[in-house]
């Protein structure tokens, strides 16, 4: 804009502008600040707000300065940089994924066309010409001619990329400037390859037979191979129960100069006895903890086995088993877990401490004297009584008995520690102490044949202070020889004497049996007049599990057997 032809500076720009143009002011002679602010409204209004700077001087020699501020701007502002570039038809895209790791270049999906980042360019690959004012960015990689294109034609040219596009921002503006790329071309001429030569191939065939016999063991292994390839048979050491022996025929392995075959023989194992492995366990219950080492053996197939279970380890009794049975055939192998839990040890006594207190206060007047008495049943009865006194001296004052803080006679499952207690004498006289009385109850029990009612053990009582406790559970279930436990009736086995108690065992009469001879030894047939025996109930604590469970070898079916004779058997309970 001139000051001197203004007007016509405005007309020109009014027909330049268009949208996406970014228009740069100078007004030349501009004489004051005021001026040069009027001339660049007046420029704002014919371009639409486009006008992105003004720039004033009222000297010619400063143009040249204005300008290279200009170009300077359109350098410094230039933003967002990417070239867009998509491979030809009959180009494929090589192997990129470098450039994508370093974030050089984003892949497109389909992997024939991708979007370079200037700014992301390593620095390697970046010049720039100051004195010129110019940088240029390289990008290489890898690409290949489609020959293999149905409409590939030999000796024309292709170009290697389709329309190659710079993309650019200049200042702030929202609309992006494009510029294209030439695109390179590239000419091939297409041969074509002779087919290889057809290679001449032999046959390999293994036959499997029995030794001395041309029965075969399984279908022959028939194999081509090509002519001159080495060539190795896979000899199986065994097929089935039958073992290798030898080979004859061709050599198990060689050259492929014609066909091969090869007979591979094999003849029948010995047979030998299977055996099995039997592992028994000895856990304390509820953990993994061995009360002692395993138990291992070795036993042939199909012959009977029977784990000998010790009631007690140590301080620790029999509870439980679990996996395999007890008892049983060896047809694989067996594991059994024993399981011990260690015994309630009871107290064989128990002591009751009496102890002397003035009344209402922590003064102690004399020490504390202590009896014990022993365990019955369950409980202890006691007696006390002696350790009481009328009357104490202490400090020259003289204490009267007054109460208790428990029964001086009684039963008690546990120590027991009665407090008495003394008050200070007085002038008055003092009634003498009411001994209190109490009553007694009976706890009977009973034990009965079931179908007949006959009484077949004597019944066992026992009489106890009334509101004491009372466990008469080691007098249930007891056994009785000739019978077996059936149910039990009546009051509860435990609880507090308010009455009399009745309990009734009732059993039922074994059938007549004979007394077991030696087991049979294992594996030694017994006999079809053999009767399989189970044990009714287990022996009493101490023996070994090994005198009830009888176990000999198998017979024919493989069952467990005991031997019986013609007597009576009597059971020791």
């Amino acid at each position: 804009i001139l000051k001197t032809n203004g007007d016509a500076t405005i007309a020109e720009a009014g027909i330049a502008k268009n949208p996406g143009t970014e228009i740069y002011s100078v007004y030349l002679g501009g004489s004051d600040e005021q001026e040069n602010k009027n001339a660049l409204e007046t420029m704002k209004g014919i371009v639409n707000d486009v006008n992105k700077n003004f720039l004033s001087t009222n000297k010619m020699e400063d143009l040249a300065k204005l300008f290279g501020q200009i170009a300077q701007t359109i350098t410094t502002e230039t933003s967002g940089l990417t070239v867009s570039d998509p491979m030809g038809d009959f180009i494929t895209l090589g192997n990129v994924q470098a450039l994508v790791d370093a974030g050089v270049i984003t892949l497109a999906e389909d992997g024939r066309s991708f979007t370079w980042i200037l700014a992301n360019t390593p620095a390697a690959n970046v010049t720039e010409d100051k004195a010129a004012g110019t940088t240029t960015y390289t990008l290489t990689y890898p690409v290949t001619l489609n020959a293999a294109n149905p409409n590939f034609v030999s000796d024309q040219s292709y170009p290697t990329n389709g329309t190659t596009t710079l993309t650019y921002y200049i200042n702030s503006e929202t609309t992006a400037r494009t510029l294209n790329f030439d695109v390179p071309t590239v000419t091939a001429t297409k041969t074509n390859t002779p087919e290889p030569p057809v290679e001449t191939e032999y046959t390999l065939t293994v036959h499997y037979y029995i030794q001395g016999t041309t029965d075969k063991l399984q279908d022959d292994l028939v194999r081509t191979i090509s002519e001159n390839d080495g060539y190795a048979v896979d000899v199986p050491l065994s097929i089935g129960e039958y073992s290798y022996r030898n080979s004859t025929g061709d050599l198990i392995s060689g050259v492929m100069d014609g066909n091969k075959e090869v007979n591979l023989y094999y003849a029948k194992d010995e047979v030998k006895p299977v055996e099995y492995t039997l592992t028994v366990h000895y856990y304390i219950q509820g953990t993994t903890d061995k009360l002692q080492d395993d138990l291992v053996r070795t036993i042939s197939e199909n012959t009977g086995y029977a784990v000998d279970v010790p009631l007690s380890i140590g301080e620790y009794s029999y509870r439980e088993n679990t996996g395999d049975l007890l008892i049983g055939l060896m047809n694989g192998d067996k594991e059994v877990n024993l399981y011990y839990a260690k015994d309630e040890v009871k107290p064989e006594y128990v002591t009751v401490t009496v102890k002397y207190f003035e009344k209402g206060t922590s003064n102690e007047l004399r020490e504390a004297q202590s009896k014990q008495f022993k365990m019955e049943n369950g409980a202890a009865a006691y007696d006390v009584t002696d350790l009481k006194f009328s009357s104490l001296d202490k400090d020259g004052k003289t204490y009267n008995y007054d109460s208790a803080s428990e029964n001086l006679t009684g039963y008690t499952q546990g120590d027991l520690s009665i407090t008495l207690y003394y008050k200070v004498k007085s002038s008055e006289p003092i009634d003498p102490p009411v001994t209190p009385t109490y009553s007694s109850y009976t706890v009977t029990v009973n034990y009965y044949d079931k179908d007949s009612g006959e009484v077949i053990h004597p019944a066992y009582t026992t009489t106890q202070r009334e509101y004491t406790a009372y466990d008469v559970t080691a007098q249930d279930k007891i056994a009785i020889t000739g019978y077996t436990y059936v149910e039990t009736t009546g009051d509860a086995l435990t609880g507090t004497l308010n009455g009399n108690k009745v309990i009734n065992v009732y059993y039922s009469k074994d059938a007549d049996i004979d007394d077991p001879t030696t087991p049979t030894d294992p594996g030694t047939d017994i006999g079809d007049d053999d009767v399989p025996v189970t044990p009714a109930k287990p022996p009493k604590t101490g023996d070994s599990m090994g005198l009830w469970i009888a176990a000999a070898m198998v017979s024919g079916m493989g069952l467990i057997w005991l031997s019986l004779s013609g007597k009576k058997r009597k059971e020791e309970i």
